[in-house]
This record gives structure tokens, sequence and C-alpha cells, in this order.
């Protein structure tokens, strides 16, 4: 009898394997969905490279641990923290604000911006 060990969903690399991996994106529409409750269900995410761009040499560097978007055009972060680094309340606002700003560019409309959200598990 082969006996396997479950790892840890909080774990950086599994949690990205469950959520972030091409063959599971219904394990992460589903997720989506329950904890959104979108009108329109999502039926379809884009899984994202999950850097954000740097815009200057200096600029500090952002990897997310899922960045997608979804059928609706929502753009969707998801982060797990386990241990408490005192800065989420302000990581968060970062993330969601380069992630809102990097959907148009110089001189395009303000209408292009569609909704951003960011959702945190947290020990």
């Amino acid at each position: 009898m082969v006996y396997r060990t479950l790892l840890n969903p909080q774990i950086d690399f599994v949690f990205k394997k469950i959520f972030g991996s091409e063959k599971n994106k219904p394990i992460l529409i589903n997720f989506l969905n329950a904890v959104i409750k979108p009108t329109n269900p999502i039926q379809e995410v884009e899984i994202r490279n999950n850097d954000i761009d740097k815009e200057y040499l200096e600029s500090k560097f952002s990897r997310l641990d899922i960045k997608a978007t979804t059928n609706n055009k929502e753009h969707i972060n998801i982060e797990i923290q386990v241990k408490n680094e005192y800065n989420m309340i302000q990581r968060t606002l970062y993330y969601w604000s380069k992630m809102y700003s990097e959907q148009i560019q110089n001189r395009e409309n303000y209408n292009k911006l569609e909704r951003t959200v960011c959702i945190n598990i947290l020990n």
C-alpha cells in the first residue's frame, strides 16, 4: 500500500501549484466565484505573468503570488501570507495600485480601467 503525504497549501510553492497552474484553472475559477460572488459567474481566467513591471531601474521589484484576469475583465491578485510582516495593508495597496495603473498607457482614456481585486489569505 502506498501512502501519500498531503502538502500544506500554506506553503508558497504548493499554493501556487494549486491556484496558479494552467491545469488547475477550474480550482481557481471555483475559488474566485466563491470569494468574490460576482453577478456574472467567472467562466474563464487567464493566469498572467506575476511580476509587476518596473518603471525605472531603481523601482521596487514585486512578484505577486497569483495574478489573473477573468472573462469579466477583472484583474485579480491573490496573496497568501502566513508570517505577519506587519505591512499587509501597505503592501496590498501598493500591489493594487500597480495592477490598476498598468492597465493603461500614457494618453489612454481612464475609462479603460477595469475592476481590480486583491484577495489576501492570512494566517
